[in-house]
């Protein structure tokens, strides 16, 4: 579900929308809700390889990137001293590192 007006507004204004997640489900969701013309892609965030790959296939099928929504991020419900090493790794690896390699395109 898209929880934001923000790639709705872009697509009423002519502009092609490029949504991308690891949750197959959730992607067909939103092609769904922002119909014709929407694209979706599976990327992991936390891979800086797929990021690179996504945006040179971006820029390379749209001939550039106007805007991002780096809205990725997850994290774990529980008490402090029973958060592994492991889960704060894969956390800031989406959370901080992925949006970051988003970002600068």
């Amino acid at each position: 579900m898209l929880r934001s007006l923000g790639p709705s507004k872009l697509q009423s204004e002519r502009a092609t929308v490029v949504v991308t997640g690891t949750n197959a489900e959730r992607l067909a969701n939103a092609a769904s809700a922002l119909g014709a013309g929407a694209v979706t892609l599976s990327v992991d965030l936390r891979d800086p390889a797929q990021i690179d790959k996504a945006i040179a296939d971006i820029v390379e099928t749209f001939g550039r990137i106007d805007v991002i929504f780096a809205n990725a991020g997850a994290g774990t419900a529980a008490p402090l001293e029973a958060v592994t090493a492991e889960q704060i790794s894969e956390q800031f690896a989406l959370n901080f590192n992925g949006v970051l390699l988003l970002s600068r395109g």
